[in-house]
């Protein structure tokens, strides 16, 4: 019995950790990632699978002074008074290309030079993307995505299940009518269909994700309230001339704080996978936002062909937060 708490207590704390990580390397990101664009989307192809560890120095090519210029890595380089002689990096099976800048045209670094350096700590994708930063990037639009999502079926679940179980008649056979034929209907599928009606974007995946989870909850406060709604306290809140809306919301709902909690980290871990689902299939965020559903999707003939660690990072990262919100809705049950 000790070891079977002390396994729940060791996975319980895991989860608690990386899902703690995770959600501060997502806020802090644009702070301290090699990419510096909002959406980790930098690309530079004679970059592309460029492996972990790899230090890149580069220029910055503006001439026309607007965003940070084109990246263009460099093998050598050599400045003068108004120019810079460079050889550039095609690629790692190609030689490199003379060509000369002139200084006017270059970003200058915050140190006044003009050679930039960047670290590839994770490598870059087949994009020449930094594979760290569209990590991370991913990880705030997927738990992002996953958090709105939870609010909106969280929202409808509960207003649905309160008004079923409080009032019971009518309206229960009704809610009731809607949620069972709404349980029918596979997850992937009824999201895959609001993603058709309404398109690809940030709004539509949420409201899509939101529609598709909002059964569970409302099932669950449903069942709750139909006993609650014959406690004494609830009864006496009746007799004194309390508002059905102001019982509900005053002293029914406060008593479903903690199933409402396990429903909620549950249908947090359904809505990262509904959403790498949707990206995977090319109707979650468009690109060049990233998600790690989509990472997936780029990089999944590499898991043959390789190098395998790029479709196997993202793939590591959904299974992680999925298994740490079961852990946590697990432990919240005990």
């Amino acid at each position: 019995m000790k070891s079977g708490r002390r396994s729940w207590g060791l996975g319980f704390y895991f989860a608690i950790s990386f899902l703690g990580l995770s959600t501060l390397a997502a806020i802090t990101g644009p702070l301290w990632l090699p990419d510096p664009s909002p959406l980790a989307d930098e690309i530079c192809l004679p970059l592309a699978r460029m492996s972990p560890g790899t230090r890149v120095e580069f220029l910055r090519y503006a001439p026309d002074k607007l965003g940070n210029g084109t990246m263009l890595p460099l093998t050598s380089w050599k400045q003068g008074k108004d120019s810079m002689e460079v050889t550039l990096f095609n690629g790692e099976a190609s030689s490199g290309t003379q060509a000369v800048y002139a200084l006017r045209d270059l970003v200058p670094t915050a140190k006044g030079g003009f050679v930039h350096s960047r670290r590839y700590w994770l490598g870059a994708d087949k994009s020449g993307a930094d594979m760290l930063s569209r990590l991370v990037t991913g990880g705030r639009i997927s738990l992002g995505v996953g958090f709105c999502a939870v609010l909106i079926s969280m929202c409808i679940g509960i207003t649905a299940g309160l008004a079923a179980g409080y009032y019971g008649g009518w309206a229960d056979k009704l809610l009731t009518w809607l949620m069972g034929v709404m349980w029918s209907i596979p997850s992937m599928l009824l999201a895959l269909a609001v993603s058709f009606a309404l398109g690809k974007g940030f709004i539509p995946i949420l409201l899509a994700i939101g529609l598709s989870t909002w059964v569970d909850v409302a099932r669950m406060v449903r069942g709750q309230v139909l006993s609650l709604r014959e406690r004494e306290y609830v009864l006496a809140a009746k007799v004194l001339g309390l508002s059905d809306l102001r019982i509900m919301l005053r002293h029914i709902l406060p008593n479903l704080k903690g199933i409402l909690l396990i429903v909620a980290t549950s249908n947090f871990a359904s809505a990262i996978l509904l959403e790498a689902g949707l990206s995977f299939l090319g109707l979650g965020i468009p690109p060049p936002a990233p998600s790690w559903g989509g990472m997936v999707r780029d990089h999944y003939g590499m898991i043959v062909s390789g190098p395998v660690y790029l479709a196997l990072l993202p793939g590591l990262m959904i299974m992680a937060s999925v298994m740490s919100f079961h852990l946590i809705s697990a432990r919240l049950r005990v």
